[in-house]
């Protein structure tokens, strides 16, 4: 009829508008989204997702996902990527993943991908809605940030390990000191006695020269642990330089010469007489050495009617004097690398507790001898200083702890900060 107007129905405008208004939140949004069918092709595809694909619209439309998205040849569904648009259509619900997608640039990126459902009337799902968004650099950013709280965690708790070990040092030293103390003082009064009495006789002068010899060697040696003790108590930042294993194990068993003592451990040592040099920090090596020596001490300890005083085990009688054990300490290198073995005739480690060793807060010791730091610290402090730690559990005979470095000469120095 002529001058008829064309009538459009009021359902006609919804739909029109319902699919402006995705048109325009599509296009307006900067995360990729793509519409699929549920097989798997592409229906629509916004600017977004064209940008990051390296596709165009008509490049894109009727392609799979995968081969726009991964560039793949089949679904992106495994065990370690689930596919989300797959649990979407099985259960007619929003599905999330994280997935890898290779962008135009040619760089795989990470892209959190939301699939949503899309039904009919009836109520069917008849296709996805696919919006992902780059979350390559959130991810790097959450990375670092974790990583650099678990270094400062990793810091704290290896200062903690590091006064526990102090205090039993302390403990041992301050014994190890009262000897030599003990023994200046007895000669100093015994000249300034003689001299009181009178001049002395050449006999006399000869007796005062072997005693003022023993007083300066004594001296010497509470020069030389106090040396030791302050160098382990010392505060320092991590110092990457040659480092002496052979030097650090003389000082630390000198320091834990009196505590073996009184546990009636007997040490028997084997050194080469060539530094045994690597490239490390000296205060980590010597903890991770000092927590070795204890734990092997500790290994071959009495059991018994024995209490703490001080952090010396002592009997009600006096100090226990029984044989505990033998610490065997040797030293080498082989084929670019240095090793030290500490090895105890304690009980050995059973095959329960061997898998668990290295796991920070276990331990096998009583409430109040030990909080399961020590050798976590160690584990750790070898592998950031590319080397290995070697376990012979020993069930019976005694454990032996092998711990491998590179050799100075075989690994390049660490770049100085600029």
């Amino acid at each position: 009829m002529d001058g008829e107007t064309t009538m459009v129905s009021p359902n006609d405008d919804e739909v029109f508008m319902a699919r402006s208004l995705v048109t325009a939140l599509s296009e307006a949004t900067s995360e990729g989204v793509m519409v699929l069918d549920p097989d798997f092709r592409i229906v629509s595809i916004n600017k977004g997702a064209c940008r990051r694909t390296g596709t165009t619209p008509e490049e894109a439309r009727g392609r799979f996902c995968f081969q726009v998205s991964h560039q793949a040849v089949a679904p992106c569904d495994s065990p370690e990527t689930p596919c989300p648009m797959r649990e979407t259509l099985a259960t007619g619900r929003a599905a999330h993943a994280i997935h890898e997608h290779l962008h135009a640039d040619g760089e795989a990126h990470y892209c959190d991908v939301s699939t949503y459902p899309l039904h009919n009337p009836q109520g069917e799902v008849v296709g996805v809605l696919e919006i992902f968004r780059d979350i390559t650099n959130e991810l790097s950013e959450r990375m670092e940030r974790r990583t650099r709280a678990i270094k400062d965690d990793l810091a704290r708790l290896v200062q903690e390990d590091r006064l526990v070990s102090l205090g039993k040092l302390v403990a041992s030293v301050a014994h190890e000191i009262n000897n030599p103390i003990g023994s200046i003082l007895n000669f100093s009064k015994l000249i300034l006695v003689t001299l009181q009495e009178g001049p002395p006789s050449p006999e006399t002068l000869e007796q005062f020269e072997q005693w003022l010899a023993l007083t300066v060697r004594e001296a010497r040696r509470c020069g030389s642990i106090v040396s030791n003790l302050l160098s382990f108590a010392r505060q320092q930042s991590v110092d990457q330089r040659r480092v002496d294993l052979r030097e650090l194990l003389r000082q630390i068993l000198m320091l834990t010469d009196h505590r073996m003592e009184l546990c009636g451990v007997t040490p028997k040592v084997t050194l080469p007489d060539e530094p045994l040099e690597v490239w490390g920090d000296a205060t980590q090596i010597q903890q991770c050495l000092t927590n070795l020596v204890f734990n092997a001490v500790e290994a071959m300890e009495q059991s018994g009617d024995v209490m703490e005083q001080g952090g010396v085990s002592m009997e009600q009688g006096g100090v226990s004097m029984e044989q505990g054990g033998v610490l065997t300490v040797s030293a080498g290198r082989d084929s670019g690398e240095v090793w030290v073995e500490i090895a105890d005739t304690g009980p050995g480690i059973s095959d329960s507790v061997l898998p668990h060793i290295f796991e920070p807060f276990f331990t096998t010791k009583s409430v109040g001898r030990g909080v399961g730091l020590g050798l976590s610290m160690v584990h750790g402090i070898v592998c950031e200083h590319q080397g290995r730690i070697d376990v012979d559990p020993g069930l019976g005979k005694g454990a032996t702890f092998r711990m491998i470095l590179p050799q100075a000469e075989s690994v390049d120095a660490p770049p100085e900060e600029s």
